[in-house]
């Protein structure tokens, strides 16, 4: 199979079931406020940015010591949100010519680059499991 590219109706496929499953699943929770989703060659890259609802940035304001000067305040919040908006990588996932198997790589942020090696112990599946393994590690924290 080469280099060759992604068939545009299975990107359009892979598109919709991604965005359909983490706007079921997971936006708005865990963090998560988006998802973004990059075809390169044989590869789909998945990217994630956390970002705080607007009831949790209210909780932490009121969880704030009382009397605090508001300036000292809207620091501490920028401080704990200053990640907010910036994509974090999670996983690439390599067509295998089956829309309902990807080969699976996690991102490894000890080494800056996708775990090839394959040390996750989680080598493939539907997009959706795919999402859900990477996001066992970093969004859910539910790994063992």
């Amino acid at each position: 199979m080469g280099r060759a590219s992604i068939p545009d109706e299975i990107k359009d496929e892979a598109y919709r079931r991604l965005n359909k499953y983490i706007q079921d699943k997971y936006i708005g929770r865990y963090r998560v406020k988006d998802v973004i989703a990059k075809f390169k060659g044989r590869y789909l890259y998945i990217d994630w940015i956390e970002g705080f609802s607007e009831k949790e940035i209210e909780d932490l304001e009121n969880s704030l010591p009382p009397g605090l000067p508001d300036d000292k305040k809207r620091k501490l919040i920028e401080l704990i949100t200053k990640n907010e908006n910036k994509p974090s990588k999670l996983c690439r996932l390599r067509y295998t010519g089956d829309i309902n198997f990807w080969e699976f790589e996690i991102y490894k942020y000890s080494d800056n680059w996708y775990d090839t090696e394959g040390e996750f112990p989680f080598n493939g599946g539907t997009i959706e499991e795919c999402f859900d393994a990477a996001a066992s590690l970093y969004i859910t924290q539910t790994f063992p």
